[in-house]
């Protein structure tokens, strides 16, 4: 069992809009979602789970793989949502490369259910040039987000700052 008492207090979401660092406002947020949704057992926002899933894209890919995004991580809807996300904060060429990858993936097809995106096979979704064009786009995609931290623009905060009064305080 986790023993709570051992970590920091979550710093307040207005207090983390303060931070000068992208990265740090980004790790603080990252933080508040996990602590309002796993110690806390309180739902996140709309904008804080968009957030939170635009936060934890580069590290599912490290973890299981570019595929896992189409496979494990996004529903459709939740893919809408993240690529509306990039589209409004200006990530236009990461929105670019995740929607090629979705064509690849569902092979063009427009409107597909959760349900329908899982049965997809893994590894065999569709031609051998496809998917090594899938693979390379996973590798376009981690290059992308590596760029944004030396470059001080991550999307996910870009996304947070449009949208901090959505970032609601944990009740305790």
């Amino acid at each position: 069992m986790i023993d709570w008492t051992k970590f920091p207090p979550p710093i307040l979401p207005r207090e983390i809009f303060k931070m000068k660092s992208d990265a740090k406002i980004e790790h603080e947020l990252g933080n508040h979602c996990f602590m309002k949704k796993i110690r806390f057992s309180q739902n996140l926002t709309d904008t804080e789970a968009i957030f939170d899933c635009m936060k934890h894209i580069g590290s599912n890919i490290m973890g299981d793989g570019f595929l896992s995004l189409f496979h494990e991580i996004f529903t459709p809807e939740d893919f809408k949502k993240v690529c509306d996300a990039f589209t409004e904060v200006g990530g236009l060429k990461l929105r670019d490369l995740l929607c090629e990858a979705w064509g690849i993936y569902t092979k063009g097809k427009s409107f597909i259910s959760a349900e329908e995106l899982r049965a997809i096979p893994v590894r065999r979704f569709n031609t051998k040039e496809m998917m090594d064009r899938f693979d390379q786009i996973g590798d376009e995609v981690v290059a992308e987000l590596q760029a944004q931290y030396p470059n001080n623009k991550v999307w996910s905060v870009e996304y947070a700052k449009l949208h901090r009064g959505e970032f609601k305080p944990i009740e305790k």
